[in-house]
């Protein structure tokens, strides 16, 4: 379900089935960019949130910024060796969109 508010695009997706649908979802960023094509949202308006360096790797790949959570298994300087954007807190994560939401790339 996609949904228009106020201009800003709501989406709820179902992400394993995104994932079904490219088997190649490592940090191959095809189902992240079906999931942009969906949405209508370019990359630079996006963010992806993640706890791996694959996870940031595919956001690299589909010129989207990346935000590294230390709830996975990589720590924090395998994400920053990869190029993660931010490393934040899932809790922080609503101040750090607001913080970067009219930041370009």
């Amino acid at each position: 379900m996609v949904r228009d508010m106020g201009g800003q695009h709501v989406g709820i997706l179902g992400p394993l089935a995104i994932s079904q649908l490219h088997k190649n979802n490592n940090s191959n960023p095809s189902h992240l960019n079906l999931v942009l094509d969906m949405l209508e949202v370019r990359p630079s308006r996006a963010l992806v949130v993640g706890d791996t360096t694959l996870d940031v790797l595919c956001a690299r790949a589909a010129g989207v910024r990346s935000v590294g959570v230390l709830t996975g298994v990589h720590k924090r300087d395998q994400l920053e060796s990869v190029g993660v954007d931010y490393i934040n807190r899932l809790d922080e994560l609503p101040r750090l969109i607001q913080k970067i939401d009219g930041e370009e790339l």
